[in-house]
């Protein structure tokens, strides 16, 4: 049988090849335009200062994941882009985590559960196929910039194989330094990929205080219970204490702390279910249940994935007590890497790729039982194999369909509207395939059905003025701007909204629509936006654009007093360079030079700030302050 194995360990990843290749021929998405864009800023990334400027001027988590911006120039630097290309750098990244996934489930079956050499080969190996083949990550692997959750799922295998091996030789009195400094600089790779690959510190601390025996490090073994729950009152005090800061962006959210992980627990039971019951209808970029999360919601839906989460971690205690070691790796692992995204932290509710890392662990504790199965009931031993070759077959074809899904936007976007119906999001996608097909009606058909499910979303509200207003369809725009007025929410495209609708104005800001002027301005839209919805209360980023935007709209009215207090505004919101020189500009426009300068000096301070890699911008900082300086020194002459 040994002959054979090598043919069984590639077979998986060709099959996996097979079924992932149709879905390269598909399109970019969403947040891939955001973080690919600046591929094309300043002519394209053609020199070390340019290549710096995209990679580390990211701001894409509290790192900006250089690692994953400097892989995309492996694809293309420039913009536009083909996505195959990137598509399929995903993929064979995605094949390098089976190879990964199988080396350390290997690892852990063979070297701290002591399997036998057979068994611990096809654990691993069922382990990695189910990983490879499960079509939850579909939705990583063929999204783009997805490539971020890739890649820090490399950098923590890689950790954490290597930890295992140094640890190994540790107990042995065997040098490990080595292998010690090389978990830690794939730890360090993993964090500026995305910022999860913390969590390894904490799984690896995790395995140390409630599964290695004897510990690595001495000091562990003598912790007690009440060490435990002093660390846990401390933690919890720290986390109370420090609110302002992880927890400033509840702001922008409907729910709080304690909805969140209500939420969350209803996540995770719906993330367990997906992947040991996967179902092709099941995957979805959006899930509209906890779309509109604002306060605890006792359905069926959500009632019965909490249970399967309350009995999934009661499962994990109880394994973990019983010191049943080869059962309670692989649930210790899901449950400590969904820890940064599903917990406290006010993230989004929801998302698939969430699992590409942590759904290793559900998989392999799945291989586990299969395994022990088997050898229970050796008499059947038949019917185990060829139900495992199925459930893999059946994988594989899920995977199959969702890649010709994918590979058709079109088919795509209708999916996800069909199979999340309570989901906005997805009716917004289809909405926006539909407009840019040259189906005007339809598309406010989808909007308007978007609006039944959250009236008081401004964006979806100046969406439909707009597409009512610049096509000539039988959409009443007044109707759809009397119901703007009513809108309360800083949602669903605000600031592109507003962009698209100075696209349609004239230059007094009337809305001019296909059937002539309405009387309707832009400074109404400003107007009963922060009137209606509190400013308080926006993502921060967000605002800075829609403040930004607004300042050029009234600076093209020429009314530089608005725009210079607008642009303030924006510079509350985020004080960086670009706002601030933005302003120095415009403050010298209107000859008061003094404050230019002092908006310059600012910008210098941002500039001052910036990340270390990220190349500085003090010449063009210095060019505009003497040009600004001469001209206030002509003014003074003049006087």
């Amino acid at each position: 049988m040994k002959a054979i194995r090598p043919f069984l360990l590639v077979l998986p990843f060709l099959i996996t090849l097979a079924v992932y290749w149709p879905g390269l021929g598909g399109s970019f998405l969403l947040d891939d335009y955001p973080n690919l864009e600046p591929l094309g800023y300043s002519g394209g990334v053609h020199d070390l200062e340019s290549a710096q400027r995209f990679i580390f001027g990211n701001g894409a988590g509290p790192s900006g994941r250089p690692i994953s911006m400097a892989s995309f120039l492996l694809n293309d630097a420039a913009w536009p882009s083909v996505p195959w290309s990137f598509k399929k750098t995903n993929l064979l990244l995605h094949l390098l985590v089976g190879l990964l996934v199988y080396l350390v489930a290997y690892h852990v079956a063979r070297h701290e559960l002591n399997y036998s050499e057979r068994r611990a080969f096809y654990i691993s190996l069922f382990s990695a196929s189910l990983w490879l083949l499960h079509p939850m990550n579909v939705s990583t692997v063929l999204y783009v910039v997805q490539r971020m959750a890739i890649l820090s799922a490399i950098f923590i295998l890689i950790g954490f194989y290597f930890y295992l091996i140094a640890r190994r030789r540790r107990l042995a009195g065997e040098s490990n330094l080595i292998w010690f400094l090389i978990s830690l600089l794939s730890l360090f790779l993993g964090i500026f990929s995305k910022e999860n690959a913390l969590l390894l510190i904490i799984f690896i601390f995790a395995l140390e205080l409630f599964w290695f025996r004897p510990p690595t490090f001495q000091g562990l073994g003598s912790l007690k219970p009440a060490h435990l729950l002093m660390a846990l009152v401390v933690v919890s005090l720290g986390l109370t204490l420090s609110y302002g800061v992880w927890g400033a962006g509840y702001s922008a959210r409907d729910f709080g702390v304690m909805e969140r992980l209500f939420y969350q627990a209803a996540a995770l039971g719906d993330y367990i279910l997906k992947l040991i019951i996967p179902q092709v209808d099941a995957f979805n970029l959006f899930n509209g249940q906890f779309e509109n999360a604002k306060s605890f919601n006792f359905s069926s839906y959500f009632i019965i994935r909490i249970f399967v989460f309350l009995v999934a971690i009661s499962l994990l205690f109880y394994l973990l007590k019983k010191r049943k070691f080869d059962f309670s790796f692989g649930l210790l692992w899901f449950f400590v890497f969904h820890l940064m995204e599903s917990s406290i932290l006010p993230l989004e509710l929801y998302f698939e790729h969430r699992n590409y890392l942590p759904g290793i662990g559900l998989l392999f504790l799945a291989a586990v039982v299969v395994s022990s199965l088997y050898r229970k009931f050796r008499s059947i031993d038949s019917v185990f194999s060829v139900g495992s070759v199925a459930v893999l077959f059946y994988l594989g074809f899920c995977v199959f369909v969702l890649s010709i899904t994918w590979a058709n936007p079109g088919q795509l976007f209708v999916k996800w509207e069909m199979d999340s119906p309570e989901s906005v999001r997805a009716k917004v996608v289809y909405s926006s395939y539909l407009e840019n097909l040259g189906f005007p009606q339809n598309s406010i058909e989808h909007v308007d059905r978007a609006l039944d499910l959250n009236p008081d979303s401004i964006g979806l509200h100046l969406r439909k003025i707009r597409v009512t207003c610049g096509e000539d369809v039988n959409g009443d725009v007044l109707k759809a701007i009397s119901d703007f007025k009513r809108s309360t929410k800083f949602r669903h495209g605000v600031v592109d909204g507003i962009k698209k609708l100075i696209g349609l104005s004239d230059h007094d800001g009337y809305l001019v629509c296909s059937n002539g002027k309405i009387d309707f301005t832009l400074d109404e839209v400003f107007s009963l936006i922060e009137k209606n919805s509190k400013a308080t209360s926006w993502p921060h980023t967000r605002s800075a654009q829609y403040f930004s935007l607004k300042s050029d709209y009234f600076a093209r009215q020429r009314n530089l007093p608005q725009a210079i207090r607008a642009l303030e505004q924006a510079i509350t919101y985020q004080p960086s360079v670009d706002l601030n020189l933005k302003a120095a500009v415009m403050l010298a426009s209107a000859q008061l030079y003094s404050e230019a300068l002092d908006k310059l000096n600012a910008a210098t301070r941002a500039n001052e700030k910036r990340n270390v890699f990220v190349p500085s911008r003090s010449t063009e900082l210095l060019s505009l302050e003497r040009t600004i300086k001469k001209l206030m020194n002509r003014e003074t002459k003049s006087e």
